[in-house]
């Protein structure tokens, strides 16, 4: 079943809609799927507090997709296109968001969804050279956080616990 949701959702985003169907796979355990989602095209998805423990996500496109308190701890995210998704409340703890782009998803002249992370647990992250332009990391906790070379011009950091994380001082 999560094959097959994944295989419709990529033909749906694919044809415009003309077929496949979106995927609905908010609250799903898709550890099962092992490494199948690496480099997936899941477009605007419905992963609402998925369990994505550990997985290989390497370069999946997620622009718009609802990540929201999803579980995305140890994942490896390294490339990923995240832009404009939604990730209030997500556990990212010790994923790795190397090179991951986390900046707005541009929705026409001057307009951009932004990524929100509000509330996120992002311990022990690794986010060297992400693109967090823009996002809202607010109330997110960054202890031990890696930023290192991440873009973060106009991102938002308001109540978010910092201590011991690397390489914000490009936010101040």
């Amino acid at each position: 079943q999560l094959i097959a949701a994944i295989d419709g959702h990529e033909a749906w985003r694919r044809t415009g809609g003309k077929e496949g169907a979106p995927a609905r796979l908010d609250g799903q355990d898709l550890r099962p799927l092992g490494t199948r989602l690496r480099g997936a095209k899941l477009t605007a998805a419905d992963l609402h507090g998925a369990c994505l423990v550990g997985l290989d996500l390497t370069g999946v496109e997620l622009q718009g997709a609802n990540l929201e308190r999803a579980d995305l701890r140890g994942a490896l995210l390294k490339g990923a296109d995240l832009r404009g998704a939604k990730l209030a409340g997500v556990n990212l703890t010790k994923a790795d968001l190397r090179a991951a782009q986390l900046a707005g998803l541009p929705l026409g002249p001057d307009r951009f969804a932004a990524v929100s992370l509000a509330g996120a647990s992002m311990r022990y992250v690794q986010a060297n050279g992400a693109d967090f332009t823009g996002a809202v990391l607010d109330g997110a906790d960054l202890r031990g956080a890696d930023f290192s070379g991440a873009l973060l011009k106009g991102a938002s950091f308001k109540d978010a616990n910092t201590g011991t994380a690397v390489g914000l001082d490009a936010a101040a």
